[in-house]
């Protein structure tokens, strides 16, 4: 089932975020490409589902980062634990909509098992949405 959900918006701890683009769609969302209200965009990378609501990463990027992701120039393992300010957000998006929670960390406190396996890439063709 694939997820059309550029345009939506979800509520985080960091303020609204809109989805720009889903990069990777396996049984729901998985790797979105999102920006807040100032235009800052992140690379929303799912981690785990609990019963009441979903953690990710939020992981900031350029957009010359976010372009080199989307055609496999960068893993997505490094897109995480390397990423270009040194730091993500880890947030966490209840299912009933209420604000979640966020933290910054810094990518080298990110566990193993939290990462996306080490050979994955993506291979998107054309341009990012703006």
């Amino acid at each position: 089932m694939t997820h059309q959900l550029a345009g939506m918006r979800f509520e985080t701890a960091l303020g609204n975020m809109t989805v720009t683009e889903t990069l990777l769609d396996f049984d729901g969302p998985h790797l979105l490409s999102c920006h807040d209200a100032a235009g800052h965009r992140y690379v929303a990378h799912w981690v785990q589902e609990l019963a009441d609501r979903d953690r990710w990463f939020l992981v900031p990027v350029s957009p010359e980062r976010l372009v080199a992701i989307r055609i496999g120039e960068i893993d997505l393992r490094t897109s995480v634990s390397r990423p270009e300010s040194g730091w993500l957000w880890d947030i966490t998006v209840l299912h009933d909509g209420r604000q979640g929670h966020a933290a910054q960390r810094a990518a080298d406190s990110v566990d193993e098992c939290e990462l996306p396996g080490p050979n994955a890439r993506l291979q998107l063709r054309g341009d990012p949405p703006s």
